[in-house]
């Protein structure tokens, strides 16, 4: 491991970052000598498959639902079927915050076989929606404290074995409030 010295750290602040590169699990120990008050939070970047990943909630919940339309326009959920290539499907996103947030991102990644319905960005319904090659960003100012439904529409545009992405709802100015949600696949005859 390393230590922090002290000339490490911003004079005005006491602000300290230290970026380590591991190559298997550690252990992380913070030994403080002082007795001011002091914060701090550590962020684990790592690589894992997609189908691996598994939800977590801290501060928000978030849950996608996926439907596909029938003969009659009525929304099925996808669980129950498999979908072909036409189809119109709706993926519900919903958020539950269990307090006030400011700043809060929800990412949606789809799966290959999707495209959009509605592919401009632009405000919404009392948030932004960024449409992307395989994501859907959307941005909230703010976010009282309560549950929230998104509904977006895509069409299911080639056959085969699928997995999105995972769903995931983060406060922007503190990261350690997220959820996420995930991924599920797709069977497309």
């Amino acid at each position: 491991g390393s230590r922090i010295a002290d000339s490490d750290r911003k004079v005005a602040t006491g602000y300290v970052r230290v970026k380590e590169q591991v190559s298997s699990a550690n252990t992380l120990t913070v030994d403080k000598r002082s007795d001011s008050v002091s914060w701090g939070a550590a962020y684990v970047q790592y690589k894992a498959k997609v189908k691996d990943i598994e939800s977590y909630s801290e501060g928000f919940d978030i849950r996608r639902q996926i439907f596909v339309t029938d003969e009659e326009g009525r929304y099925h959920s996808v669980d129950s079927q498999k979908l072909s290539v036409g189809d119109k499907v709706k993926v519900r996103i919903l958020v539950t915050a269990d307090r006030d947030y400011d700043f809060v991102q929800i990412s949606d990644k789809r799966a290959a076989c999707l495209e959009p319905v509605e592919q401009q960005s632009g405000y919404r319904f009392g948030y932004y929606i960024a449409v992307k090659d395989n994501v859907t960003n959307f941005f909230f100012d703010r976010m009282p404290k309560g549950s929230y439904v998104i509904e977006n529409e895509y069409y299911v545009n080639r056959r085969g074995l699928y997995t999105t992405g995972i769903s995931t709802v983060q406060c922007a100015y503190s990261p350690e409030f997220m959820a996420r949600q995930s991924s599920s696949v797709l069977v497309v005859e």
